[in-house]
Order: structure tokens, then C-alpha cells, then sequence
């Protein structure tokens, strides 16, 4: 067990631009592995044999917002690609052409995020976004809003502190990491 099939990294693969800071790793069903890189402001996409076919940043295929912090990755079923940046405020989607198709954040948005740590993706195709502001939000896939899970709305034992991760399961059920309080939530949202 546990035989390694595959290495991305500078010497092997080649990525342009190259890795610098690697951020958030996701997986599409198809295998596609997709990579943010903090200090080079980039989403890479490889095959599953290391073959790079994706560059999202600054000069290809350029974000609006641009990326600041692009920190954590995930995909969805049908293979769409999301990604959350910390510092943009931003959570942006993006087919695994690259093609932008949703950016849900930054200063006039409704809400504002405090800073977006993670993204996780349900099979519904809702999105779920740890801000470390210390609320987890669910939006629609065409991002419109529809959940809020904080001290004030759902009263975590103990309160939340710093909200940095998320994950979500099949039935639907949302979990939040919180990192100073070194707790896991677990909250029925299905």
C-alpha cells in the first residue's frame, strides 16, 4: 500500500510559472489535479500524469479580481474548479478550462469576507467558505447567499474563534475547523 504514482513539483514536471508556495490541492472526479501557489498568485491544473494543461493568474487567463493569496482549491461534481483567496476576499469559480463563471466576495460584496481560508463543494453544487472572521457561509452554485454559521446564528459550544477550514459530506452535513480552539463543528445543514 500506499505506492506513489505520480510527483509535480519544479525539477520534475516544469510547471510555468514555477511552484514557489504551494497552497490548496483538489481533485476533480476525472483526476485532474489542480494546485493554487500563494506567492505566485496561480491556479495550475495537471493531469493525473503530471501533464500541466491549466495556468490561471495574472497573465493567463487573469482572474477578475486578480489573485492575491489564492490559498485553498476544490472541485464540484461536474468538475467546475473554486478557489479562495485570503487576501482578494474573494472565492472565485472557474470551469477546468479556466474560464471564469463565478466570483463571490471582495469589498462590495454581501457579505464581505473577513478572509476566505477554505472552499468545500457539496454535491448539490453549494458552496460552503471558511472566513476566519469566524463565519462559515453556504452560497448556490450562481452564489447567491442562503446560510450563515456563527456565534450568533447557530451558537457553537465552545464560540468560534478562527474559522480556517471546511469540509462537507454527502448528506450535506457541514464540519468547521477552528484553529485556535483546536475544535471540529460538525452542523446538520442537508
Amino acid at each position: 500500500g500506499g505506492a506513489q504514482f505520480l510527483t509535480i513539483n519544479n525539477a520534475s514536471s516544469s510547471p510555468n510559472p514555477p511552484f514557489a508556495f504551494l497552497g490548496g490541492v483538489g481533485v476533480d472526479g476525472a483526476g485532474n489535479v489542480f494546485v493554487t501557489d500563494i506567492a505566485t498568485d496561480t491556479l495550475y491544473g495537471f493531469t493525473n500524469a503530471g501533464v500541466q494543461f491549466l495556468t490561471v493568474n495574472g497573465t493567463s487567463n487573469p482572474p477578475s479580481p486578480p489573485f492575491v493569496a489564492p490559498n485553498s482549491v476544490t472541485t464540484d461534481l461536474a468538475g467546475n474548479v473554486y478557489v479562495a483567496d485570503r487576501f482578494s476576499l474573494t472565492v472565485y469559480g472557474f470551469t477546468s478550462a479556466g474560464v471564469q463563471f463565478l466570483q463571490i466576495g471582495n469589498a462590495a460584496a454581501s457579505p464581505p469576507f473577513g478572509r476566505p481560508e477554505d472552499v468545500a463543494v457539496d454535491v448539490s453544487g453549494n458552496g460552503f467558505v471558511a472566513d476566519r472572521g469566524g463565519t462559515v457561509y453556504g452560497f448556490t452554485s450562481s452564489g447567491v447567499q442562503f446560510l450563515a454559521i456563527n456565534n450568533s446564528t447557530a451558537s457553537p459550544d465552545p464560540p468560534f474563534v478562527a474559522v480556517d477550514s471546511v469540509g462537507v459530506d454527502f448528506a450535506g452535513n457541514v464540519y468547521v475547523g477552528d484553529t485556535t480552539t483546536n475544535t471540529i463543528y460538525g452542523f446538520r445543514c442537508g
